[in-house]
C-alpha cells in the first residue's frame, strides 16, 4: 500500500507543477480581464463561460464511459477499431447537434449580445466533446502528462490571446469570446493529432461502432450528469443573482466566485487524475486511500485560504469597482474546504467504486435543496449575500452526507474528530474574514489553522512518514 500511495502522489506531483503554472496565469484572467473590462463587459463575458462548462453534456457520457471500461487498460490494448468506428458516428452526431444549434441561435437572438455568446457555445460543443473524449482515453490508460500538457497549453495561448486584446484596446466580450473559441479550436486540432491512432484508421462495422458508443454511453452518461449537477450545485447562485440583478452586479458576484476557482484549480484537476490512479488500486486499497487524499486536500485548501489577506488588498486598492464582493467572498472562500474535498475525493470515488447512481441521486437532491434555499433565502432577504450564505451551508451539509454514505459503503466508520476540525477551521475563517480588517483576520484565523494542524499533527506526521518510505 505505501510504494502504490508514494507512486501515485508522484504523478499528483506532475499534476500539481502544471497546476501551479496554469494558477499563475490564472491571475491575467482572474485580476487583470476583470479590471480592464469592468463589471458589465465581464458579466457577459463570465455568462458565456458559466454555461461552457456544461457543454460536455452533449457528449453524451462517452468519455465517461471510456474511463469506466478501459480505466487501468494500457494504451496498446485498447481495441482501436472498435473506438474508431464509434467515433465516426460521433463526428456524425456533433456536426448536426452544432447545425441545429446555429440555426436555433440566429433565428431566436437575432441582434443581441446574447447572440454571439451563445453562437461561441454552440461552436464549442464539438470542439469541447473531442477533446473530452481524448483527454479522458489518455488518463484512462495512464498517460497524465498528455492531459496536464494539453491544459496546460490551452490555458496559455487563452491568455496570450486575451492579453493581445486587452493591448489593442478591445476589452467587449465579443472579442473575448471569440478569441477563447479560436485557442480552443487551436488545442482541438492539437488532441486530434495525438488521439488519431483511436480517432482515424481501420475501424470494425458501423454496427460495432453503435454497439460501443450505446455500451459506453449507457454507463457514462449517468456519471457525466452526476459531474455537471456536481458542479452546477456550489454555482447554481450565480443564475439566481443572473435573473434578478443588474448585469453589473452579476459580473461583481462572478468575479467573487472566479477567484473562489482559483483557488481550487488544483483539486479541480487532481480529482480528474485521481480517478485512474484509483481504478488501479484494491477496493481495500481504496478505502485507505480516501482517508489520506482527504488529509492532503485539506491541509492544502486550509493553508490556500490565506490567500484572502492578498485578494482582499489587491480588490480594494487596484479593482475599485468590485470592492462590494468583499461583503461576501469570505462566505463563498469558506466553501473551499468541502468544495476541494467535493472535486478530488467525493466525485473520483464514488466513480471508482461504482456508485454513480448513487453520486447522481445525491447530486440531484442537492440540487434540489440548494435551489430552494437560494430562492427562499433571495426573495426574503432581496441580497447577494443571502445566495453566499445558502450557497456555502448547503454545499458543507451534502458533502459531508455524500462522504457518509462513501464510508458506509466501505464498512468504515466516520471520524467526528474529522469533521469537528474542518466545522472548526471554516467558523474560524468566517469569523475573520467578516471584519474585513487584515490585522483581526490575521490574529484570529492564523491561531486556528495552529490549532486544526496541532489537532491532527499525529495524522500528518504518519502521512508524512509513509511519503518518505
Amino acid at each position: 500500500m505505501g510504494k502504490l500511495f508514494s507512486a501515485n502522489v508522484k504523478k499528483l506531483l506532475a499534476t500539481v507543477l502544471s497546476q501551479g503554472i496554469i494558477l499563475g496565469l490564472s491571475v491575467i484572467t482572474g485580476f487583470v480581464l476583470p479590471e480592464r473590462m469592468g463589471p458589465e463587459s465581464f458579466g457577459y463575458w463570465q455568462i458565456y463561460l458559466f454555461y461552457l462548462t456544461y457543454i460536455n453534456l452533449f457528449g453524451l457520457g462517452f468519455n465517461d464511459g471510456i474511463a469506466l471500461f478501459y480505466g487501468g487498460y494500457d494504451y496498446e490494448k485498447l481495441p482501436f477499431e472498435r473506438l474508431r468506428a464509434s467515433m465516426r458516428i460521433v463526428y456524425l452526431y456533433l456536426a448536426a447537434v452544432c447545425a441545429v444549434g446555429v440555426g436555433a441561435v440566429l433565428l431566436l437572438c437575432n441582434g443581441t449580445i446574447y447572440q454571439s455568446i451563445y453562437l461561441a457555445l454552440v461552436l464549442n460543443i464539438p470542439l469541447t466533446c473531442i477533446q473530452c473524449i481524448v483527454l479522458t482515453t489518455f488518463l484512462s490508460v495512464g498517460k497524465t502528462e498528455i492531459y496536464n500538457w494539453i491544459n496546460l497549453l490551452l490555458k496559455i495561448l487563452t491568455v496570450v490571446l486575451y492579453l493581445l486584446l486587452i493591448f489593442s484596446g478591445h476589452t467587449g466580450p465579443t472579442g473575448m469570446i471569440v478569441a477563447d473559441t479560436v485557442g480552443r479550436l487551436a488545442i482541438t486540432l492539437l488532441c486530434v493529432v495525438l488521439g488519431r491512432g483511436f480517432l482515424f484508421g481501420k475501424s470494425a462495422p458501423l454496427k460495432t461502432g453503435w454497439q460501443e458508443l450505446w455500451e459506453k454511453s449507457k454507463s457514462g452518461f449517468m456519471i457525466t450528469i452526476a459531474i455537471i449537477s456536481s458542479m452546477l450545485m456550489p454555482v447554481l447562485g450565480r443564475s439566481i443573482v443572473e435573473q434578478n440583478e443588474p448585469i453589473a452586479v452579476y459580473g461583481i458576484y462572478s468575479f467573487a466566485m472566479s477567484l473562489l476557482t482559483i483557488i481550487l484549480s488544483f483539486t479541480n484537476v487532481l480529482g480528474t487524475v485521481i480517478f485512474p490512479l484509483l481504478k488501479r488500486m484494491k477496493p481495500d486499497e481504496m478505502s485507505e486511500s480516501y482517508s489520506k487524499f482527504a488529509l492532503l486536500c485539506d491541509g492544502f485548501v486550509i493553508v490556500a485560504l490565506l490567500l484572502y489577506l492578498p485578494l482582499m488588498f489587491i480588490v480594494r486598492r487596484v479593482m475599485v469597482q468590485y470592492v462590494p464582493a468583499l461583503d461576501y467572498l469570505y462566505i463563498l472562500l469558506a466553501m473551499c474546504l468541502p468544495l476541494g474535498r467535493m472535486q478530488l475525493l467525493v466525485t473520483p470515488f464514488y466513480k471508482a467504486k461504482r456508485l454513480e447512481k448513487e453520486l447522481l441521486i445525491a447530486n440531484l437532491i442537492g440540487i434540489a435543496v440548494m435551489f430552494i434555499s437560494l430562492v427562499g433565502g433571495y426573495m426574503i432577504f432581496r441580497n447577494v449575500i443571502a445566495v453566499a450564505v445558502g450557497t456555502t451551508v448547503v454545499l458543507i451539509a451534502w458533502t459531508f452526507g455524500a462522504e457518509l454514505y462513501l464510508y458506509r459503503s466501505g464498512n468504515q466508520k466516520l471520524v467526528v474528530k474529522q469533521n469537528l476540525a474542518e466545522i472548526f477551521i471554516m467558523l474560524a475563517f468566517c469569523i475573520a474574514g467578516s471584519f474585513q480588517s487584515y490585522g483581526l483576520f490575521a490574529a484570529i484565523y492564523c491561531p486556528a489553522m495552529v490549532l486544526y494542524f496541532l489537532w491532527r499533527r499525529k495524522e500528518f506526521a504518519s502521512l508524512l512518514h509513509l511519503w518518505k518510505k
